[in-house]
This record gives C-alpha cells, structure tokens and sequence, in this order.
C-alpha cells in the first residue's frame, strides 16, 4: 500500500492553518489543469489559466451555478445560473437571504432555464453571494436551493491561483495591487493536424486483424462482458503508410460502448495499445470514441446519470506522429449541467494542414525540423499509471517510477531526459539490500547486475545507464515478474502500469516511432525528436550586509501581530511552539522575517513575511512552484551568501518521501530555481527524487 503526500497535506498538518491547495503566482504554473473541491462548491483550471467555480443541486430538483473567471489582468468573471425551465419557466431568478436579486442579464433563455451575466454584473453578484445566508434559484419548475459552503474558499483559491489575489481584478480579495501585477495568461498549444489520408478499407466495423483481436486487454475486457463482441461497432483508420488505427469494442452499457484502441503497423502488425494524454489522467479505455479522417480527429463522449448531467468529452489530434490533445471538457458531479457548460480542462490553438504534406507534425507556421510535443512540455506534470507514476520537468525530463511502502521496500525509478540525445537510466533500491552487498534486478529469470550509485549516502542503490538501461527496459515491457535483488528477501516489484507510463514518456518527449523510443521504438530517425523546452533564467541579487538579522532574532511586533500567525499559533498552543525565527535583510527597502508556528517530529512549519524596515507592512510571503505554490513553510531556511531560501517537506522520519524546493531572491522577488518531490514513501532517497523545476 502506498503512502501518498502531498505539500498541501505536509503544510495543514505542519501549521494548522488552512492553507490554499495551490498558489500558481506565474503563467508556468497556471498551465497546468487542476481541479478541486471545497466542500460543496468545485474548482477546475485549464491550461490557459481559466477557472469555473461551481455547484448545483443533485436529482430531480435542477439548481446550478457556474462563475468563469480567464486568466490574465484584463479578464472579467461571467456567471451562468440554470433551473429545470418545466412548461412555464421564465428563467432563472436568484434570491439571496430570501430577497430577488436585480439582475442585468446579459443573455437569457427561458426555454433553456438558463441566465448569463457578465463584467460588472457578475461582479456585484458575486459580492451579495459572498456575504449571504441563502440562495435560491427560482424561476422554474421547482425552487432550486443553492449552497454556499465553500464558495468563498473556492473563490479565494482561484484568485491566488490566477495571481490576482489583492488587485482590483480579484473575484473576492480586492485590493490596491495594480492590475499590471497580475500574470497574463498561459499561450495556449498550438496542434496541427496531419493532412489526410485515402481510408478505402477503413472505417467503422471493418473486421479487426487477428494480431489486434487477440491482445491480452481484449480478451480480459470481453471475458468481463461476454455479449459485447460486436464486430460492427469496431473502429479502424488509416493515420499514414506505415501507421493503423484499431478499435475493438470489449463491453456495452445503457448509453456507452467500450473500445481498447491500438495503433499498428500495416495489416494491424506489431499492436500497441494507444493511451493518449488527458489534461489530468491517461485514457486507457475508450467511451463512445469516433475517429473523423477528414479532421484526423479523435474523441470520446462519456456519460453519466444516463441523461447527460456529467461526464467528459475529450478531442485528440492526429499530427502525423502522435494524438495529441486538443480538448477536453468534464465535470463528475450529477447536477444536471448541459454538456456544453461543463468546465474546460484543456484547450489548444488548432490549424489544418490543406495543401502538400510536410515533415510529421511541422506547422506550415513553423520552419523548424522537429514534430512538437504531445502537449505544452515547458509545464511540469505528474500521471498515474496503475502501480507506476510519472513526472516531468518544465525541461521535459521524465522519471517512471514503482515500489513498495511495506517491510520488502523495494523500488525501480526510470529517468530520461528530453531531446535526441537522451539516454536512459534505471535506479534500484530496497529497505532489504545489505549495504556491503550489491542492489541488482531479476527480470523473469535473467539477473541484471548494477552499479553501486556514487550519490551521497545512497551507495547500496543499484544503476544502469544508456545501452545497459535499454536492454533491461525491453526486459521489463515483456516480464512476467520483476524483483530487486541483494538483500535476504528480493522484493517484487508490481509492473501493472509500466508499460502505459513509459508509452506516456515517448509520446510527451516526442520520441514515439523512433530509435531512442522507450518502449515504441520504430525507423524514424533521433533527428525528429524535439529539442528541450528551454530553461528559465534565474539569476539573484547581490549579497548585502546582515547586521542585526540572521536566525533567532526576535521577530517585530508587527509581524507577532498578524492574525495568520497568531491563529496558527493559538492552534498549536505555547507548549508546542519553540522559540525559533528566520530574518534578513533582502534590500534596503526590504525585509525576510518568519516566524515559527507548529512542529511535528521531523517537520517545523513558519508563516513568512516580507516587510519594509523594522519589520513595518508586513506581508504574508506566497510563492509560486512547480505544481503546488505556498504560503506556508516547512523547515525553511535562508542563506543570505546564496540569496536562496529553501523549504524541505519529509513525508517520514527517514527522508524517504517528501519535496525539496528552492527560491531565489532576484531583487524584487523570490523565483523558484529548483524543485523534486517523491510523492511515495517506498524508500527512494532524495538525490533520486524526480525533477518537477529546473532553472538556468
């Protein structure tokens, strides 16, 4: 059993305040969907920084509200609001504290329940909700109750999450930061489309070649639903000379239809199963899927309370390499919510290649030689795969990882770089290993020996690199049993999931089809594999003196007074409180003070503040990182030589799980240089910790 955790989990338990889940104070961060609940109101972001906040009402009773708020300083909210319209609706009427809400309606549709309001209107709406008892939604067939648990908490988190927290812009927070501190929002992925091709002898219930109808997966799914064989809702395309769509169909239900799709070489030769990319998971098994030749378009409809009221709908693109995704819409909520108002996970810019066929995937807009990456590579990532994870840098550098949280403590990690030249490297590890003996792999009954790793204190952790990774890499796409060796007891290690991860990892570098492949690997040539995204430049302030600061000083009075603070502390009581603070001087208008609030038995939770002199203005510290931002610190500290203030989350007493970051102060802000994160506690020490931000 794994033990999951997470920043935002380490900070409410560290410091007993409740913390915002994430903070993504840079258009970086904000590239990356994210959802979340608070209670009874949902959150969803996509990659281009658009946040919808809403909540609805469950079964026959049709009540619902969604607040859209775009990224970036000139954005404004818009609010729609829907009812069951039964024969005589007039359209949606809100009540708050039992009182009608004059409302400028910006659209209106009786006939459809629904009402849109935007700009100012929205506004003010959002105001009276924010301070209300109770909202009801009249107007249609029955009155609609709405809850507002939550709602400010939602509204609060979108508002760090977009940057605009204390500007004129917030939906909640207003204050007098200017409207030019707010970050713009993220460029959205610009996807081309292959041109397309001839399908005679494609389509749908074409019959499925031999090599694709026997794969494990489908036997599996059809043993499960024996009545789903159905030859005539199979799929099957042609996506270029050498490459196959194949889309068995392996169960029914009420409103779905099941596929396991495959690409192929021609006459379905070599199958592979195709898990393309979502905004927040893998698509493993496929709903409702269609494939449009003409657009080169992929999609899945999936529905559930059988009319509709939630759901995903997703749209990939066939770029002549790779699908990639162009689309996604969902919510998981029955709340009665059109398909067309579900909050968007993803979004992209699209083109369509018309006239003579150019290298895979090169735009018409886009001289250079290399096929983009399946997605925005530049945004940090993190997908599960049954027992196996995967996380990638903004460098595009991917980890693969699986392991044991019990006493047999055993681990595989697989790391490979973006770009060409990459090659790969496996690490291995056990709880069980002696140190005086060597870590090695036993893949089915082929012992792979390893290289004691030259790491600090990580010398009992095995490696193999470039021809000798890819080598026990094939081993492992074909295995029936894997263990790492060197201990009294060899510890398994689960390959349910491998196979789905590193397919994740070629088709994100790029690199599916060709020679340096991880597991994919085809004719096409290292040079189509795209170069890394760049790193960010980072550079920091210049030293100054640190007279009269440093650890220990006692913080001023007017940060002790900060309410945060002292709530944190009131939660934790004196008795738990060391007597233990942070200082510096940043520049001569500024300063670094944080103070102590919590301590666990391996972790010390700070509120940090930047004031001006003498500790006037203070300034709760929020920061932006990879995934998840903070303004709470676990086990911070601020080397004033470097200009570089670190935290370190340890998830357990041994170090085995947890996250690293570090900030640098640039001279008018602190910006992430660094950050790995393990979010399993199965033993991986932390110079192994896969990569989330790196920084130049």
């Amino acid at each position: 059993m794994r033990l999951l955790i997470t920043a935002a989990a380490v900070l409410l338990l560290v410091t007993g305040v409740g913390i915002a889940p994430a903070l993504a104070q840079n258009t970086a961060a904000m590239s990356v969907p994210v959802t979340h609940s608070f209670r009874d109101w949902r959150v969803a972001c996509d990659n281009g920084g658009l946040c919808t906040a809403y909540t609805g009402n469950k079964g026959h009773v049709t009540g619902f509200v969604l607040i859209t708020m775009p990224a970036g300083p000139d954005a404004a909210p818009d609010i729609t609001v829907g009812v069951d319209p039964g024969e005589d609706g007039t359209g949606p009427v809100p009540r708050i504290n039992d009182s009608g809400v004059p409302i400028a309606w910006s659209s209106l549709a009786p006939e459809d329940g629904l009402g849109r309001v935007d700009g100012d209107g929205a506004r003010a709406l959002i105001a009276a909700m924010a301070t209300a008892r109770s909202m009801t939604l009249t107007g249609g067939e029955d009155d609609a109750p709405v809850s507002l648990s939550g709602l400010t908490q939602a509204l609060s988190w979108v508002d760090r999450h977009q940057g605009r927290n204390q500007t004129p812009t917030a939906l909640l927070l207003r204050g007098d930061r200017p409207e030019t501190s707010v970050p713009p929002a993220p460029v959205l992925p610009l996807i081309t489309a292959a041109p397309a091709v001839d399908q005679t002898g494609f389509g749908v219930g074409v019959p499925v070649p031999p090599s694709v109808d026997a794969m494990p997966q489908i036997r599996s799914c059809r043993r499960d639903w024996p009545e789903s064989s159905r030859p005539d809702l199979a799929l099957s395309a042609r996506l270029d000379a050498s490459t196959e769509l194949w889309g068995p169909n392996c169960f029914l239900a009420a409103s779905h239809i099941g596929h396991l799709l495959y690409l192929t070489g021609p006459g379905g030769r070599d199958p592979r199963p195709l898990t393309p990319a979502g905004a927040l998971e893998p698509t493993v098994d496929f709903v409702n899927a269609e494939y449009d030749p003409a657009t080169r378009t992929l999609s899945q409809y999936l529905w559930a309370g059988g009319t509709g009221s939630a759901g995903q709908v997703q749209h990939w693109v066939w770029t002549g390499t790779t699908f990639a995704l162009q689309s996604e819409r969902a919510t998981r909520d029955l709340w009665n919510i059109p398909a067309r108002l579900w909050p968007t996970l993803w979004r992209t810019r699209s083109s369509q290649v018309t006239d003579a066929p150019l290298a895979d995937g090169v735009s018409a807009e886009d001289p250079s030689p290399h096929r983009a990456m399946a997605s925005d590579t530049s945004a940090p990532v993190e997908r599960n795969f049954e027992d196996w994870r995967v996380s990638c840098d903004n460098g595009a550098g991917c980890s693969a990882w699986s392991g044991r949280s019990d006493d047999a403590g055993g681990w595989v990690l697989i790391t490979m770089a973006a770009g060409p030249d990459a090659r790969p490297r496996i690490a291995a590890g056990s709880l069980n290993v002696d140190p005086s003996s060597s870590t090695g792999l036993r893949i089915n009954d082929r012992a792979f020996t390893m290289t004691p790793s030259t790491q600090p204190d990580s010398g009992w952790v095995g490696t193999l690199e470039g021809a000798a990774a890819r080598d026990a890499i094939d081993a492992l796409a074909g295995a029936r049993s894997t263990q790492v060796t060197g201990g009294d007891t060899p510890s398994d290690i689960s390959l349910t999931g491998f196979t789905q991860a590193l397919g994740w990892i070629d088709g994100h570098q790029g690199r599916d089809r060709t020679v340096t492949a991880l597991l994919n690997r085809g004719d096409q040539p290292a040079t189509t594999v795209p170069s890394p995204p760049p790193l960010p430049s980072v550079r920091g302030a210049a030293a100054i003196e640190q007279i009269g600061f440093g650890d220990g000083v006692a913080v001023p009075a007017a940060v002790q007074s900060m309410p945060d603070l002292i709530a944190c502390r009131t939660d934790w009581g004196e008795m738990d409180r060391p007597a233990h603070s942070i200082s510096a001087r940043l520049d001569a208008a500024t300063e670094l003070w944080g103070a102590q609030c919590s301590m666990t038995t391996y972790n010390a939770g700070y509120l940090l503040y930047l004031t001006g002199p003498d500790g006037r203005d203070p300034q709760r510290l929020a920061l932006a990182a990879a995934l998840e931002g903070t303004d709470a610190f676990v086990n911070p500290a601020y080397d004033a030589g470097t200009r570089t203030l670190t935290q370190n989350l340890w998830g357990n007493k041994w170090g085995h799980c947890g996250r690293s970051q570090t900030w640098l102060w640039t001279g008018s802000a602190f910006r992430l240089q660094t950050e790995r994160a393990m979010a399993d506690c199965v033993g991986i020490p932390p110079p192994f910790w896969p990569t989330l931000w790196r920084s130049q």
